[in-house]
């Protein structure tokens, strides 16, 4: 009995970890829907989200989409982008705390969490970014500056 106890603590214990744990820069998939995904609009034209789990910082998701803005434009022949528009979302979830009687208002509701969505429309150049451009890029220092920060899955979690 004790050892069935101990083996749920440490089960609900490894559960809840795994759970707390944010978002890597990896796809998006249909089996895990946190992570960048891209879909092309034109010949040079993009729309960008990244989605990221609760333990997913705001700043972490919209730094993840800027990366990936750049890693899209190198990777498709163009050397700087210009963020056409962009956006987040965000969700919380929130469960009841105490004992719950609906007749006279339930428990106390708290937030267990929100999670964010960040999405950019791109369109991407080749050549010298122009510096007249407020919202223009250049994808080399984008993907230089940003990189270290970047946590993306060890081999384990693929």
């Amino acid at each position: 009995m004790r050892a069935t106890l101990m083996l749920a603590v440490i089960a609900a214990g490894l559960a809840s970890a795994c759970a707390s744990t944010a978002t890597n820069y990896q796809p998006a998939t249909a089996q895990n829907p946190h992570g960048y995904a891209e879909s092309m609009l034109e010949e040079n034209k993009a729309r960008i989200t990244f989605s990221g789990n609760s333990s997913t910082e705001l700043a972490t998701v919209k730094k993840y989409v800027l990366f990936r803005a750049a890693e899209l434009t190198l990777n498709s022949g163009y050397d700087y982008f210009v963020m056409i528009d962009r956006g987040v979302e965000s969700s919380a979830e929130y469960r009841t705390k105490g004992p719950v009687r609906p007749r006279f208002g339930g428990g106390e509701l708290e937030q267990s969490g929100a999670s964010y969505e960040a999405m950019a429309d791109i369109t991407m150049f080749r050549g010298m970014k122009p510096d007249i451009l407020p919202n223009a890029y250049d994808a080399h220092q984008v993907q230089r500056n940003l990189d270290a920060g970047i946590v993306r899955p060890t081999k384990n979690q693929t």
